[in-house]
């Protein structure tokens, strides 16, 4: 009887660690919102780059330990180009030569 109970919440502990790795499992999150990820390029351990679509826009997202940042921004297809907001001017690096 111990044996069958324990062979039961085995079974259990086995399908809900199945479920929430499986991308259409119990812990999977929908796409079908406002705000949808159309693509995603992992760069390394913990980094990536995701496409994410909201509100007529593609947003290209930089995700790291560091931080989220906007890399750019550009009109989904079927949406005038003039629908975008005005884009923040580029970041302009120097490099110096210190000694």
């Amino acid at each position: 009887m111990i044996m069958s109970l324990a062979l039961v919440i085995g079974f259990i502990f086995a399908a809900a660690f199945v479920a929430k790795r499986m991308p259409f499992g119990l812990g999977a999150r929908g796409n079908t919102g406002a705000l949808k990820v159309v693509a995603a390029l992992p760069l390394g351990p913990k980094e990536r780059l995701l496409l994410v679509q909201a509100k007529g826009e593609e947003l290209l997202i930089a995700v790291s330990p560091a931080g989220v940042f906007n890399v750019g921004a550009q009109a989904a297809a079927g949406t005038p180009p003039s629908a975008l907001r005005a884009a923040e001017p580029a970041p302009t690096f120097v490099l110096r030569d210190e000694p």
